[in-house]
């Protein structure tokens, strides 16, 4: 959850395998004035640069999802360190912006992981709602799902290589400012 005493959620988007739908979620979030924080792997930060600067460029929030997806309560704390560097020197290189959240793979976290996290001044931020966006269910299954669990202070995760998010996206956020939430970063 994030601390606001607002009506605001923040959506949140994790990238981690194509540059797929990039363009269009920020041309939606463009155009609905809405703000997002995109967990990206460092792989995907190095294989996708001018999709990186776009989102910095767009006034969107760069955090981190390590370097490769993989869960990192298998690695050991000197292979959590050596990823979470390479994901953050990758990003702020290809981006000109140093990441302050991680959202580990498969949201998967361990007592180790915070401390480490923390040691290289990343916070770790989880989701309060996921929806199924990933299967490729019609966007308004991923509108219902989202909408109907999303609270105040809750985190939206979605996928960007999902099919349907871009679809799913101005429908939720319309949902959201119509009931006086208005999406934003962690």
């Amino acid at each position: 959850m994030i601390q606001t005493s607002q009506k605001a959620a923040a959506i949140t988007f994790d990238v981690d395998t194509d540059a797929g739908q990039i363009s269009r979620i920020l041309r939606v979030l463009r155009n609905k004035k809405a703000k997002a924080t995109f967990f990206v792997t460092g792989v995907w930060a190095q294989k996708y640069p001018n999709q990186l600067r776009q989102i910095a460029e767009e006034g969107q929030e760069l955090s981190c999802h390590g370097n490769v997806h993989r869960d990192m309560t298998l690695m050991t704390v000197q292979q959590q360190k050596e990823d979470l560097l390479t994901c953050i020197h990758t990003i702020r290189e290809e981006s000109g912006v140093t990441p302050v959240w991680l959202r580990p793979p498969y949201r998967k976290c361990d007592d180790q992981l915070i401390r480490v996290a923390h040691s290289l001044d990343l916070r770790v931020a989880d989701c309060s709602v996921v929806t199924d966006d990933w299967r490729n269910v019609a966007p308004q299954v991923i509108r219902r799902q989202a909408v109907s669990r999303l609270r105040p202070g809750g985190i939206l995760l979605l996928n960007c290589s999902a099919l349907n998010t871009a679809s799913a996206l101005p429908l939720i956020l319309q949902d959201l400012q119509q009931k006086g939430n208005h999406g934003g970063t962690c």
